[in-house]
């Protein structure tokens, strides 16, 4: 998991068969690594792990409705590409960035319907969330939760920045 991963990112746009457990497993642990790395402090970005995970993510979802469906002739590199956009755009906030992004990278005017689409939606639940975040802090502030929160003892972790439960 150290490292951009645009090896695998390569891979998995030029039909290399990777197991489906496999892509999964790549998913979920470099959400890990990228969820422990920026949450630590450390150094690290959010494009490089947004285009693998859309990768890996969207090649999984390809594979798992090739087994499913195999009359329907699935390209698995296809929904990567989809998945890169979905994922991009989810992360970044930059939804038409990534819809262009694919599409210069591409060329490919069938992938910009299913793109669109699933950068809109990504972009939705970003949105729904970070309303929902900015709603997290209206409701600490309110005198009841300060009530409950001053009954309860602080501790500080030792770290760089003090951390406060």
């Amino acid at each position: 998991m150290q490292g951009v991963g645009y090896a695998t990112i390569q891979d998995v746009l030029t039909s290399v068969q990777f197991p489906l457990y496999f892509l999964i497993l790549l998913f979920v642990a470099k959400l890990l690594a990228t969820s422990l790395t920026l949450g630590s402090g450390a150094s690290g970005g959010v494009f490089s792990p947004a285009l693998f995970m859309g990768a890996t993510a969207g090649g999984a979802y390809g594979l798992l409705l090739h087994r499913l469906f195999p009359g329907l002739g699935v390209a698995a590199p296809a929904f990567a590409v989809v998945g890169i956009g979905g994922v991009v755009g989810g992360a970044t906030g930059a939804a038409l960035a990534a819809i262009v992004m694919i599409f210069e990278m591409t060329l490919d005017y069938t992938v910009i319907i299913p793109l669109t689409l699933t950068v809109a939606i990504s972009y939705a639940i970003r949105k729904v969330g970070s309303s929902f975040g900015s709603s997290m802090g209206q409701l600490l502030r309110l005198p009841a939760w300060q009530k409950v929160h001053q009954l309860a003892p602080q501790r500080c972790l030792p770290m760089p920045v003090s951390v406060c439960r």
